[in-house]
């Protein structure tokens, strides 16, 4: 049974009557294992913890899956919380694989993903690599990064955390933005001074 410490309630099963209409396939009868959305801003160190959780053998971390949909817009983010709804419910289809497969760098990140793919392509069987991923997500804890306010709207992750999905959010050490400027500042003020001794010397130096 899984322990919680952080303050958010388990993954839990409710009734069918109790959830709203888009996301009612994330109650999973049996299924309590934590399920994780990290939304990362950029450089919030976010490659680190997901290399942290691709160690871990009971984690089923997945690398942004929504940057390979097709679309953008509106459209984007309702396709996007149907994917998450599926990967949360351990629900992936064949199509959704393939999409996932698709993008070469999110398959790189994830350590799941590229063991599943690799089995897909050495068994040929794209079915028993969804049963796979079926039975691991069940089993384990699962963690999908996505960068916030890209994919998914405020409305749709307020549905995923009333339904016991963890968000995490992810930003920039403010420590490092203060070093970042302080550093560009005293470059400028290095740059100035060079440009004034320079131009001190070309004063005092004669014309050929």
């Amino acid at each position: 049974r899984p322990v919680v410490e952080d303050g958010f309630p388990p993954w839990r099963a409710e009734a069918p009557g109790e959830v709203g209409p888009t996301q009612e396939a994330l109650v999973i009868p049996g299924v309590h294992m934590p399920r994780v959305l990290l939304l990362a801003e950029a450089q919030s160190r976010s490659s680190f913890v997901g290399a942290a959780l691709n160690q871990h053998h009971r984690v089923v971390y997945i690398f942004e899956p929504c940057r390979a949909l097709p679309t953008a817009g509106p459209a984007n983010e309702t396709l996007c919380e149907e994917l998450l709804v599926r990967i949360f419910s351990c629900g992936l289809t064949q199509q959704d694989l393939l999409l996932l497969f698709s993008d070469r760098g999110a398959v790189s990140r994830s350590a799941f993903l590229s063991t599943i793919e690799a089995q897909w392509r050495r068994s040929a069987s794209l079915q028993a690599a969804v049963d796979q991923m079926a039975l691991a997500c069940r089993s384990s804890t699962v963690v999908v990064k996505e960068p916030p306010l890209r994919s998914l709207s405020p409305l749709a992750l307020e549905s995923f955390r009333d339904q016991g999905v963890r968000l995490l959010h992810l930003v920039r050490d403010p420590r490092v933005v203060v070093h970042a400027r302080l550093q560009s500042e005293s470059l400028c003020r290095r740059l100035r001074l060079s440009v004034a001794q320079c131009s001190g010397l070309a004063r005092r130096t004669p014309p050929p």
